[in-house]
């Protein structure tokens, strides 16, 4: 993993006034404002990265609490690939929890509008989940009658940069992600935003294409699916 000051070196090889004012090695407004926009080209790139099915997947449990028809998840949570019970004695997943399709009249204190019609038990182990991205909550169908745990396996966005901060992506990322932050370096208003997202889409394609080639060429010999060349 690469440092933040190593980021910011890169975006001097891309930008030679940047070079000049030697922005990696000295402390200062430009310094912070070459972070702001290495942050901001960050945010993108994680989006693009949670568009991706299981693309930079992690677990993290989260610990329900009895008779709460919903739980808090990881603020940083962007993209969730699957939810799991966890046994209490083993501590490994013991099914998987299923994703509710339908989404309306999900709010506090309001029935769910299937489950509640088919289930007379109000309370036991979670069955199904729904995700509310926007203050980061997972509405449980039937509402947890202990404290059980769950493990939310998904994409988590990582910190923002700081100086002498640690990059937490592969190295492949350093360069177009240096390249997109120039670019935000120097934005005028009298530029689109719409260019600078196209800029970061077409930059950072290729890197989670081998990314993503690698996930699904692993799948496959799971499965004892093999290409055919």
């Amino acid at each position: 993993m690469s440092a933040t000051e190593d980021l910011i070196a890169a975006m001097e090889d891309i930008d030679s006034v940047l070079a000049q004012k030697a922005v990696s090695t000295t402390a200062g407004a430009l310094q912070n404002r070459a972070i702001r926009a290495l942050n901001r080209g960050q945010d993108l790139m994680e989006l693009l990265i949670a568009r991706r099915k299981s693309l930079f997947s992690e677990p993290k449990d989260v610990t329900l609490t009895a008779s709460q028809e919903f739980s808090a998840t990881d603020t940083t949570l962007r993209r969730i690939d699957s939810v799991w019970f966890i046994d209490s004695n083993t501590s490994r997943p013991q099914y998987e929890i299923d994703a509710v399709r339908y989404s309306g009249a999900h709010r506090s204190g309001s029935p769910w509008p299937i489950y509640e019609f088919v289930s007379n038990a109000t309370t036991g182990k979670p069955t199904a989940y729904w995700w509310e991205q926007r203050n980061s909550r997972l509405y449980w169908d039937r509402d947890p009658d202990a404290a059980h745990t769950v493990r939310v396996i998904g994409f988590y966005a990582v910190s923002d940069l700081s100086a002498g901060s640690t990059f937490g992506y592969p190295d492949e990322f350093i360069v177009p992600l240096a390249a997109l932050a120039v670019r935000m370096f120097h934005f005028r208003t009298d530029k689109s935003l719409a260019d600078l997202e196209q800029f970061g889409q077409l930059h950072f394609t290729p890197i989670l294409d081998q990314y993503e080639h690698a996930w699904k060429h692993q799948q496959g010999e799971l499965r004892g699916e093999f290409p055919s060349w």
